[in-house]
């Protein structure tokens, strides 16, 4: 029981962690890749095709590890923080108060002019 708990926590922080790591992969292979349009000789050229292909699957190999991890994270955890949920009901209050203005009232027509007014 105390493992799995472990386990769940490291998740937690490791899902983050891997998706920066699997970037910053991303952003070597990207360079590498880069060495054979400043250095275009044939021997470079294969090189750094070969090598950018290795690390650019290693990224992607990352990111997919990023996403499993996150799918098997149970339901109730979440990662998100507590400033974005608070956001996210403000904006539900005023998408529900905007609703409410826009609604019309039982004493006015199709117009919006109020009945006693015609």
């Amino acid at each position: 029981m105390r493992l799995s708990v472990i386990a769940r926590r490291r998740v937690k922080r490791t899902v983050p962690q891997l998706l920066q790591l699997a970037c910053i992969v991303a952003l070597v292979a990207l360079a590498v890749f880069a060495t054979s349009i400043f250095y275009p000789r044939p021997l470079v050229v294969i090189f750094s095709m070969s090598i950018g292909h290795v690390i650019g699957m290693l990224a992607g190999a990352l990111y997919l590890l990023a996403i499993v991890l996150d799918t098997v994270r149970p339901p109730g955890a979440s990662i998100e923080p507590a400033a974005a949920v608070s956001e996210d009901q403000g904006d539900r209050e005023a998408v529900t108060d905007a609703e409410t203005a826009a609604a019309p009232s039982a004493d006015t027509g199709d117009d919006g002019e109020s009945k006693s007014n015609r």
